[in-house]
């Protein structure tokens, strides 16, 4: 089996208007805490900003992971899990693909995506990494 190149993914949360930072921050640490029930056998490393470190909304509402591509779908299961009973809120999935990196961007909102379009968004992701680490001798044929 040949190793796979470690990415990584932002999940960025974006509350209802109006909702306060110190909500947002509680959002973010309840999301935090359910990832790591749901990837707490793999290989992930998880991090968040420190609640008092900042005031700006999209950095107090995302989530850093560094992961295999394949365990991408095991976080899309559990966005959709956390958000579906929450449908005020929405999430931004952004991971950095290639070289030079290229950004790909989901926007998951249980009110207008379906999980379906999620997981067709990861099968995107999981084929762009595949393609990036074939060796170049590979691509060509």
């Amino acid at each position: 089996m040949e190793s796979q190149e470690r990415i990584e993914l932002d999940v960025i949360i974006t509350g209802p208007i109006g909702i306060t930072n110190r909500e947002l921050a509680k959002l973010r640490t309840e999301l935090f805490t359910e990832m790591e029930e749901d990837l707490s056998s793999e290989d992930v490393e998880m991090y968040q900003v420190a609640a008092s470190r900042s005031v700006d909304p999209v950095t107090i509402g995302t989530i850093s992971l560094v992961l295999l591509p394949i365990v991408i779908g095991k976080v899309a299961d559990s966005l959709i899990k956390f958000f579906v009973p929450s449908k005020d809120s929405s999430v931004t999935l952004s991971v950095l693909i290639g070289d030079p990196p290229k950004e790909q961007i989901l926007t998951y909102d249980p009110r207008t995506t379906s999980p379906d379009e999620v997981k067709s968004w990861i099968d995107t992701i999981e084929q762009l990494v595949q393609v990036e680490n074939t060796p170049d001798d590979d691509k060509k044929s």
